[in-house]
């Protein structure tokens, strides 16, 4: 699955270009393809600063692949695992998972997801890949701004889950 992300805070979804030959072919044939609107995925400076790294220009905006979004997807599932975990310790009182405290092992699968997270946006930004974005007309998140400083608490916000649907695992 490829999703396509484009300056105006559009974001499309299709699964007729298979990830492996993103880099072996020319990205921008992808403009034939059927694309879906995205439901889960919403634009923010902690998105795009991941696409700023990760994302494979094209003539509408930046291509990110399924690996590409690994470490956010994982992030998304270990934070609602947690929440998940939480709420039960407050309805039904303290889970024990092999001797331990269900939300002591789901809280060190968030702490390890967001350093995850962390560690790709340490990286520096794609110079190349930026200046693509920005000659479509896409603006690029300051240099220094709070969620660029803090990548994990702007994972938070990159990620939807409709009404009923927390835990369940973001499939796209």
């Amino acid at each position: 699955m490829i999703r396509l992300i484009t300056p105006f805070a559009r974001i499309r979804w299709t699964d007729q270009f298979p990830e492996l030959f993103l880099g072996t072919e020319d990205p921008d044939d992808v403009e034939g393809l059927r694309w879906y609107e995205e439901h889960q995925l919403k634009m923010s400076e902690g998105l795009l600063e991941l696409a700023l790294r990760r994302g494979v220009p094209c003539r509408q905006g930046l291509l990110l692949t399924r690996s590409s979004l690994l470490p956010l997807q994982r992030y998304m599932d270990a934070r609602a695992a947690h929440f998940n975990a939480l709420e039960s310790d407050r309805a039904h009182g303290p889970q024990f998972v092999a001797g331990m405290r269900f939300t002591e092992s789901t809280n060190a699968a968030l702490s390890s997801a967001r350093r995850a997270v962390e560690l790709v946006l340490r990286h520096p930004r794609d110079r190349r890949i930026e200046a693509h974005w920005q000659a479509l007309g896409g603006s690029s998140p300051a240099a220094g701004s709070q969620e660029s400083l803090e990548p994990a608490a702007a994972a938070d916000h990159l990620w939807t889950q409709p009404t009923g649907m927390r835990g369940r695992a973001n499939s796209r």
